[in-house]
């Protein structure tokens, strides 16, 4: 086992790459729930689809949470060590990101102006939806935005942890 991790790798840089595979592991189990809900709104299963969403979004907010702490304990990337190519991936990832968190914030904040207007005026969520269209337009078009969005940064956290991988052990 030793003989696979390149000498430039040291335990701190071992711990980063064990953090960003656990983080790894969180944004894809919630990509699959968030992609689970899409298709569970399809199905006209308001319930289920809340149910996937609100899980999405709080392995999300865990990560958010846990973020801080991985930067206290184990500081930054090095990205003066990173090959050009791993770095624009990295800031493409980043930009996913953000947009994924603004617009899945707007869509939890549609959904619940929507559920508040369901209660004030005791009508099903289909016909409360239907009172205000602009609102579920728009929560519709940010859950959409964010969906594509997580699905951008799975894809480019992909290549970023195999250049983590890379420049940690040697295959």
């Amino acid at each position: 086992m030793d003989e696979l991790l390149k000498s430039a790798a040291g335990p701190m840089e071992l711990a980063k790459v064990t953090y960003w595979t656990f983080a790894f592991g969180v944004l894809l189990a919630a990509v699959v729930c968030a992609i689970s809900g899409v298709r569970q709104i399809r199905r006209a299963d308001v319930l289920g689809h809340r149910r996937q969403m609100l899980r999405a979004s709080a392995l999300i907010a865990a990560f958010v949470v846990s973020y801080p702490f991985k930067l206290i304990f184990m500081g930054r990337e090095v990205l003066a060590t990173w090959n050009s190519f791993y770095v624009t991936a990295l800031r493409v990832h980043e930009s996913f990101i953000a947009v994924m968190l603004v617009t899945t914030a707007l869509a939890l904040w549609n959904a619940h102006v929507l559920n508040l207007r369901q209660a004030r005026d005791g009508h099903a969520g289909a016909i409360a939806a239907a009172k205000v269209p602009s609102r579920l337009r728009l929560h519709r078009r940010c859950g959409r935005i964010a969906v594509i969005a997580a699905v951008g940064s799975i894809a480019t956290a992909s290549a970023v942890l195999y250049g983590m991988y890379d420049r940690v052990v040697t295959f």
